[in-house]
C-alpha cells in the first residue's frame, strides 16, 4: 500500500514482494475473494429469478389485475435481501479498513446496485406522488392517439438493475488469472477508442452533412 501511495508500484514486482503477496493470497486472500464471489453470484441468481418472475408478460401494466406473490417469489425476495445485507456488511468492513482509499467508482456502483435492489424488491415507491403495486395504477397519455396507457416505475428500474448487476460481475472476473487478462485487454481497447472518438465524430459529421445535401430531395 505504501509503494502504491508513493507511486512506486513497480517495486511490487520484486521477488520478495511477489512471494509475500502469493503467501497472503494462499493463506487468506483466496478464501475471502471466493467467498465474496460466491455471495455475489448467490445474490445475482436470486435477483434474476425474482426479476424475471416479477416482471413478465402476465404482470405487464395493463395486461392483468394485481396478483399475489407466489411462494417462489417470496423465497427469492428474502434470499436477495439476506444476500444484500451480507454484501453491505462486507462493504462497510472494507470501508473501515481502506478509509479514504475506499472512495472509488466501482464501490459507488456497488452501493448503487444494493440500494436500488432494496428499493426494487421491497417495492418502495420512488415516485412518492404516484401509487404503486404490480401495475402501479399509474395512467399517463403515452400513445399517439392520446389514449391513456398504464406504466410502472418498476419496469425501467428492474431493467436497469438486472443489467447493472450482471455487468458488475465482471469486476470479480478481472481478479481471476484466466479471465482477468482478457478484461484488461478489453478495457485498454475502450480507452483507445475513447481517444479516437473525436476523429471518428469528425468523419461522421463530414460525410453525414455531405450526403444530407446530396440526398435532401429524396424521399
Amino acid at each position: 500500500m505504501i509503494m502504491v501511495k508513493h507511486q512506486q508500484s513497480h517495486l511490487l514486482r520484486h521477488p520478495v514482494c511477489l512471494a509475500l503477496m502469493r503467501y497472503k493470497w494462499k493463506s487468506l486472500g483466496r478464501r475471502v475473494f471466493y467467498f465474496n464471489l460466491f455471495l455475489y453470484v448467490f445474490f445475482l441468481f436470486f435477483l434474476t429469478g425474482y426479476t424475471m418472475d416479477k416482471l413478465n408478460y402476465e404482470t405487464f401494466p395493463g395486461n392483468t389485475e394485481s396478483q399475489l406473490e407466489s411462494l417462489y417469489l417470496l423465497a427469492c425476495k428474502y434470499c436477495v435481501l439476506v444476500s444484500v445485507f451480507l454484501l453491505e456488511i462486507g462493504e462497510l468492513g472494507e470501508m473501515y479498513r481502506m478509509r479514504s482509499s475506499y472512495i472509488k467508482m466501482s464501490n459507488a456502483v456497488d452501493w448503487a446496485i444494493y440500494t436500488l435492489t432494496i428499493i426494487f424488491v421491497l417495492e418502495i415507491n420512488i415516485l412518492t406522488y404516484f401509487p404503486y403495486g404490480p401495475g402501479c395504477n399509474l395512467y399517463l397519455p403515452l400513445d399517439l392517439n392520446g389514449n391513456e396507457e398504464e406504466t410502472c416505475w418498476m419496469w425501467p428500474v428492474g431493467s436497469l438493475l438486472i443489467t447493472s448487476a450482471w455487468l458488475n460481475l465482471l469486476k470479480y472476473f478481472t481478479q481471476l488469472p484466466f479471465f482477468g487478462i482478457f478484461l484488461i485487454m478489453f478495457g485498454n481497447i475502450l480507452k483507445t477508442m475513447k481517444k479516437l472518438s473525436l476523429l471518428i465524430l469528425i468523419f461522421i459529421f463530414a460525410f453525414g452533412f455531405g450526403f444530407h445535401i446530396l440526398f435532401i430531395n429524396n424521399t
